[in-house]
């Protein structure tokens, strides 16, 4: 099972997550992680991919039993040459796992999952309500 390497940008903020699988190869499986928690998914494969050779991206409610995620146009996720897709299920474990008649020299699959503007405007939300509280405050022991 290849583990993945998982990383939360400052950049934006911490409402987002990637989450790398390096090195698959024929017959991988990448560590499944929790996805559940986020609103929009995607799924990058690239590498050097023999014929026949593919990265499938599955899902799980489980985490025993998995089966094959969709974009949103309905294909399932057997990626077999360079691209992004999106994720259309909503599953609580995800991962890439390698099906091939023939060699995958190299392959990485790369996901990113964002928890929505919803959660950023939540956030900017409660720092409102606190400079609010603050001005009203103030305005009470002006006017004393």
């Amino acid at each position: 099972m290849i583990t993945y390497q998982k990383t939360v940008p400052d950049s934006l903020h911490h409402t987002c997550v990637i989450v790398t699988w390096p090195d698959l190869a024929v017959s991988d499986d990448g560590k499944p992680i929790e996805f559940a928690n986020f609103a929009d998914r995607s799924v990058q494969v690239f590498g050097t991919f023999g014929s026949g050779g593919s990265v499938r991206i599955e899902g799980s409610i489980d985490g025993i039993n998995y089966s094959t995620l969709t974009d949103p146009q309905g294909n399932n996720l057997d990626i077999n040459t360079a691209k992004i897709e999106a994720i259309t299920e909503l599953v609580r474990w995800i991962r890439p796992r390698v099906t091939a008649r023939e060699m995958i020299q190299k392959a990485e699959a790369d996901a990113v999952a964002a928890e929505g503007r919803c959660q950023v405007a939540a956030e900017e939300l409660a720092a409102l309500e606190g400079k609010i509280a603050k001005a009203k405050a103030q305005i009470a022991k002006i006017l004393g």
